[in-house]
């Protein structure tokens, strides 16, 4: 029982690359309508016009997502950008001398 290997009849095995024929025709023609369907943009700006955040951006709408490793860069970003801001008004309390009730 389920040891010895199945063998086709030759018709069956001419249906099989039949429809594995008919699969790869199939998977090309979806792959060539994904292609004809992307957009290729290109952002141009100087540097902190905001390129990246319209990227970001595009992800987040069409849900495509970040991967991990993106995730835990902007998650560093972040942080350090509370920190720098939190440092900033620090700062600036004392400059003006305001107390830090």
């Amino acid at each position: 029982m389920g040891c010895a290997s199945s063998t086709f009849s030759p018709e069956e095995e001419a249906q099989m690359m039949q429809s594995r024929t008919i699969d790869k025709r199939l998977q090309l023609e979806l792959d060539q309508k994904r292609k004809e369907a992307s957009i290729n943009v290109l952002l141009l700006g100087p540097g902190e016009s905001g390129k990246s955040t319209i990227l970001k951006q595009m992800k987040i709408i069409y849900k495509v997502g970040f991967s991990h490793e993106e995730l835990q860069f902007f998650r560093a970003t972040l942080i350090e950008n509370v920190f720098q801001c939190v440092q900033t008004v620090v700062d600036a309390m004392e400059r003006l001398q305001i107390p830090y009730d």
